[in-house]
């Protein structure tokens, strides 16, 4: 895939620590987005959802193309003074600048619930990831609980009560 920013510079796919697959730039430290995945990096998905879809309706055509698809993109603006992210609608994947998420990030913490986090490709250890990688999102996701010591406290409950009764 080529990146829409820069002619002829492909981009690399990346993972974050959270699990998501972003594809970014070397060159310009711009980051591309499947479909769905933007909102995964949000404490408030619906909030963001709500006010990517109300930039929908002011979309602009813009004269990049999408890395996946090849087609024209359009500029979406969000609720933040200048922030345009571009979209693709075949595939309805985004394409964030640099500068894009930097405002996006430091604008509206409190509004999106958006932070950082350190981007992991297959080929570097957590330790090599750059801290200024422009990649670096977050998510909202909480991990799972440990399912042995859960299953082993309902067992043991379960027993005293047997016990007990």
């Amino acid at each position: 895939m080529q990146c829409p920013c820069c002619p002829g510079e492909h981009l690399q796919s990346r993972l974050t620590s959270a699990g998501v697959e972003t594809d970014s730039c070397q060159r310009c430290g711009g980051v591309g987005l499947d479909k769905g995945e933007f909102f995964l990096f949000s404490k408030s998905p619906m909030v963001l959802r709500y006010y990517f879809e109300r930039g929908l309706q002011h979309a602009t055509p813009t004269t990049r193309h999408s890395p996946k698809s090849g087609q024209p993109m359009q500029e979406v603006p969000l609720a933040i003074d200048g922030v345009k992210i571009d979209y693709d609608p075949q595939t309805q994947g985004l394409w964030f600048d640099r500068a894009e998420l930097d405002m996006l990030l430091k604008a509206n913490l409190k509004l999106y619930g958006m932070w950082m986090d350190e981007q992991v490709s297959s080929t570097e250890s957590k330790e090599q990831a750059q801290p200024q990688d422009f990649a670096r999102l977050a998510t909202g996701l909480t991990p799972l609980p440990n399912l042995a010591i859960l299953s082993t406290t309902v067992f043991l409950g379960l027993f005293g009560l047997l016990i007990l009764g």
